[in-house]
């Protein structure tokens, strides 16, 4: 992170200061955010801590936020893997307040071979998109998100903890993040209805799949994890 004002960066976006207490969002392949905005002022409005929006700017371009500080959930559990049931808690609630956001039609449809509760789903939730702030966790980057059936998100958080590569960092860190996936996937799913979800994890798989940010690695990740589920 060398770019003046830089304080934050993922595979697609990259998050700058922008005054006291603001961030700035940018794609970083120039695109409008303003989807994303309005998703994340939709979850704001039925409680689910996000954000605050406080204004779109160049056309879309750039979301201007709330600031959130904070070590990630990821972070989190690597300075106490011992919390892993805690991490687990922490996304099975979050999921839960996402869920019982009803879904406007404008959002983009995620439904499952016809199954479609119409409810909002986040479709990236995982412990690198969580911020464990001093008023508590927050969920960001919410570029993804759209409507359709609970369990396809909780489907897509299983194969984001299971499939994704760990992030850059130490060779202990990358090991820690690799030895407790599995156990951190088990715990989130005693959180959650595992019928469905496991109904759920093709079309989930195929939503991955297909994504654009998505290495690789991780498709042939998520192959070896279908196979493995059947």
């Amino acid at each position: 992170m060398s770019d003046p004002g830089l304080v934050g960066e993922g595979r697609d976006s990259r998050i700058f200061e922008h005054g006291p207490g603001l961030v700035c969002k940018r794609a970083r392949e120039p695109r409008s955010l303003a989807y994303e905005a309005n998703a994340m002022e939709l979850a704001r409005g039925f409680g689910v801590p996000v954000p605050k929006v406080h204004e779109v700017l160049d056309d879309g371009r750039a979301i201007v936020m709330e600031r959130v500080d904070g070590p990630t959930l990821l972070d989190y559990v690597q300075r106490k893997p011992w919390a892993l049931r805690t991490v687990a808690a922490v996304l099975g609630e979050l999921a839960d307040a996402v869920h019982r956001v009803p879904a406007p039609t404008w959002l983009r449809a995620a439904e499952d071979a016809g199954r479609d509760d119409g409810v909002l789903l986040h479709l990236d939730l995982h412990p690198l998109n969580v911020i464990m702030a001093p008023q508590g966790p927050v969920l960001i980057d919410w570029a993804n998100a759209g409507r359709g059936s609970g369990a396809t998100d909780d489907a897509l958080t299983w194969i984001l903890i299971a499939t994704g590569e760990p992030p850059p960092g130490g060779l202990a860190q990358r090991a820690l993040v690799t030895a407790f996936r599995g156990l951190m996937v088990r715990l989130y799913l005693r959180t959650r209805d595992r019928a469905t979800v496991d109904a759920a994890l093709p079309h989930a798989a195929a939503l991955r799949i297909c994504g654009g940010n998505t290495t690789d690695t991780e498709r042939a990740n998520i192959a070896k994890l279908l196979e493995r589920s059947r």
